[in-house]
């Protein structure tokens, strides 16, 4: 006859094996969890600076046209060269964002996910100070 102990292990070996099973799983949902809200949280950022740029890109097209009139018009070289260069920048923040816009996904959770994020909310936030930068130097130019 076999021992009444080998029973008990014997039936105790499956229930602690899902036990575990279910202890991991619920480790790897928290930690999924705690991943998707990272990246929630920083899509939400990085859509914050497109949203303070793309309300602008009307302005940088307006801008860009008055500045080449004025391009068109100018007789100084040192200035035509000045609003060439501002004309360039304003072209440049314009096709900057239209790319970004074009190419730019949430990702799925995944680890890697948080690396480009990163990137990306460095590279909006780039192109949102151009945005900016551009129409403030051509507005100065106007005014001149």
């Amino acid at each position: 006859m076999l021992n009444p102990k080998f029973y008990r292990i014997t039936l105790c070996a499956p229930f602690l094996m899902v036990l575990l099973m279910l202890l991991h799983a619920c480790s790897s949902t928290t930690q999924q969890s705690k991943l998707q809200q990272e990246i929630e949280q920083m899509d939400k950022e990085i859509m914050t600076y497109h949203d303070e740029a793309m309300p602008k890109m009307n302005k940088v097209m307006n801008l860009r046209r008055q500045i080449n009139q004025q391009i068109d018009t100018c007789e100084d070289e040192m200035l035509k060269y000045s609003l060439q260069k501002i004309s360039y920048e304003l072209t440049k923040a314009d096709k900057d964002m239209m790319s970004w816009m074009h190419q730019y996904q949430t990702p799925p959770v995944h680890d890697s996910s948080l690396h480009y994020l990163a990137r990306q909310r460095e590279e909006i936030k780039l192109i949102r100070d151009n945005i900016f930068s551009g129409i403030e130097k051509a507005e100065a130019a106007i005014k001149k």
